[in-house]
């Protein structure tokens, strides 16, 4: 009997290929690369059965008609000229994919390759003398003439892979070598053991390759998976680019208007005016407030965002909330109630800003969505999964207009706002909510909601904490608060008539601001409007501190930075270089940090935090 093993095999592959082709229901059968790869696995199979004949009628060859032997023959090479023809247009079809258009393959080559495989049949005598052994390639030297032009063949399609490789893709580029270098090394193997036939074995390895590669619809789909991420990553980095320069040019005006309207609340003791100011100041803050929602959630989009477990007083945290609160509640004559189970511990492990920011949020809609009646926060409290740990349980009920089941579905998507039109007047972006619950997600939490429609709403969350301080946290009387002052009095933590400060920024109103707000203090400020003449003014000076703008033109807060660093003649070397910049984006303060600066702090600038980094820096 024949050995068929590897024909045997090769057919079942392939037959296998065909069945879960043609019964791959998401294969759109119009396209050039699903017909061209139809013909070929056709046409493999073909060709594979057909050299399965030719092995049994030359091992029967004494019993089988010469014609007979001679037309399975020469169908057999036809097929296997067409089955490389093919391969061949599936490869070109491939390379093309990733070509510029002015680099593209064009049909002169499927001449070329047409000429050469035609050669392969009329070159050789068309009267080929079967032998009486056990093999079908023994047959005048007709064979390894045929063998000789297939391997040209192989050799112009390595030719067009390498003058085309540096644009091919890195997977195509791997499957089209495969499918070279596996029938090349058939045809060659071929050429030199004439008494065996391997070319149905290179056939069904380029077959199988381009299948699992190319023409696998689960491929296909992680392929067209990853050409959407790197979109979307593309869009997500430029929105979040444009976030940052709007963040950008939105703080710098911000933080003129909030200095500017310092300057006025210090200086001024008319009442109208002192009134006007405080309007200013209010209405400046909540555009702040609305620019740092669209920055957290952009940090959150783009994984920036963390949470920073710090010890902190629950004591603490209630009495910032409640005075972020209250003036709210109070301006809308709403009842605001605090009930705090007196037993829990009052020190814990944790992200308090984020903790406030997620309170901060939940109250705030509260108070919008409230016309009349009372809001209550409520903490509860119980022991963890070790004796180390708590659950805290924080509540937030009120009496507001609640919301219909399909809202609170959508309460999580960002910019969503319920019943737009009748809410019209509801202060806010919408973005609370959606930076609430991710925020929770962050610390392994979710936000519950229970609300009857026109009758109230009930937000409630549990956080697990570490305790720091077992201290029972004791009775909470929200009226005890020391409640922040209604009038502004500003009184300067410390005067420093003998230190002097540089402070860098292109925006003069900036460099004016910055001066007005530190008057008090009696520092000696010099002001540099660009990074060449800070360049030459450390030359001249020293200062105890340089505060440094990052984003100004020519050279730039960081380039200046660098520079100053290496410069001979630096006077000012030893001084610390504080970034003072609208760059507020995530990783920003990293980003600087990790540049060398000593430290940051973020337009518009906070009057008690500028004196409070001076002093530490002074050692006041």
């Amino acid at each position: 009997m024949p050995k068929l093993g590897m024909e045997a095999l090769c057919l079942m592959i392939t037959g296998f290929l065909i069945i879960l082709f043609f019964n791959n229901s998401k294969l759109d059968r119009r396209s050039r690369a699903q017909i061209i790869y139809s013909r070929l696995l056709f046409v493999s199979f073909a060709l594979i059965l057909t050299q399965a004949i030719v092995v049994t009628f030359s091992y029967y060859s004494e019993y089988i008609p010469k014609i007979a032997i001679g037309i399975s023959l020469g169908l057999f090479i036809i097929l296997l000229l067409c089955d490389l023809f093919i391969v061949f247009l599936y490869t070109r079809y491939i390379i093309n994919l990733d070509l510029p258009d002015l680099k593209k393959i064009g049909n002169w080559t499927t001449w070329v390759i047409v000429v050469v495989l035609l050669m392969a049949i009329i070159v050789p005598s068309v009267s080929f003398v079967l032998s009486r052994q056990n093999n079908v390639m023994a047959v005048n030297d007709g064979i390894s003439v045929i063998l000789i032009f297939l391997i040209v063949y192989e050799l112009l399609i390595g030719l067009l892979f390498f003058i085309n490789r540096k644009y091919i893709n890195p997977k195509r580029k791997s499957i089209i070598l495969l499918g070279f270098i596996s029938q090349l090394c058939c045809f060659m193997f071929q050429y030199r053991h004439q008494n065996m036939m391997f070319f149905s074995l290179g056939i069904a390895v380029v077959v199988l390759s381009f299948y699992m590669t190319l023409e696998n619809e689960d491929v296909k789909l992680i392929d067209q998976l990853n050409v959407e991420k790197d979109k979307a990553d593309k869009a997500n980095a430029a929105k979040s680019n444009f976030i940052a320069n709007v963040s950008h040019e939105i703080r710098t005006p911000i933080n003129a208007v909030l200095g500017m309207d310092e300057m006025i609340l210090r200086e001024t003791h008319e009442e109208s005016t002192r009134q006007y100011a405080y309007d200013i100041k209010s209405a400046a803050q909540t555009l702040h407030g609305i620019i740092n929602e669209i920055l957290d959630l952009s940090k959150m989009e783009s994984g920036k965002m963390e949470i920073i477990p710090v010890n902190y007083n629950m004591r603490s945290l209630l009495n910032d909330t409640v005075n972020m609160i209250q003036f709210k509640a109070d301006d809308k004559n709403l009842q605001f109630d605090v009930e705090a189970d007196p037993n829990i511990p009052a020190g814990y492990v944790g992200d308090e800003i984020r903790i406030k920011q997620i309170l901060t949020n939940i109250l705030s809609n509260a108070v919008k969505y409230t016309e009349k009646g009372r809001i209550v926060l409520r903490l509860t409290g119980k022991p963890g999964n070790n004796n180390d740990t708590r659950i805290l349980h924080f509540e937030v009920e009120d009496t507001g207009i609640g919301m219909k089941k399909e809202d609170i579905d959508n309460i999580s998507q960002a910019y969503m706002r319920f019943e737009a039109e009748k809410n019209r007047n509801v202060e806010g972006t919408g973005l609370g909510m959606t930076i609430t619950m991710q925020l929770l997600d962050m610390m392994d939490s979710k936000l519950d909601i229970e609300s009857e429609y026109g009758r109230g709403t009930r937000v409630s969350f549990d956080l697990l904490q570490p305790v720091w301080d077992e201290a029972m946290f004791g009775d909470f009387n929200k009226d005890d608060i020391e409640a922040a002052p209604v009038e502004y009095e500003y009184e300067k933590s410390f005067e420093a008539p003998q230190s002097k400060v540089l402070v860098v920024d292109d925006n003069a109103m900036n460099r004016k601001v910055f001066r007005g707000l530190l008057k008090e203090t009696r520092l000696i400020i010099d002001e540099a409007e660009s990074g060449e003449v800070c360049i030459n003014m450390v030359r001249k000076n020293k200062y105890d501190i340089v505060f440094m703008d990052h984003m100004m033109p020519y050279m730039d807060g960081i380039e200046t930075f660098r520079n100053m660093k290496t410069m001979e003649g630096n006077m000012s070397k030893d001084a610390p270089v504080i970034m003072l910049t609208a760059n507020a984006v995530g990783g920003a303060k990293e980003l600087y940090l990790n540049e060398g600066f000593d430290d940051f702090i973020a337009k518009p600038i906070v009057p008690e935090e500028l004196e409070k980094m001076i002093k530490k820096y002074l050692k006041l």
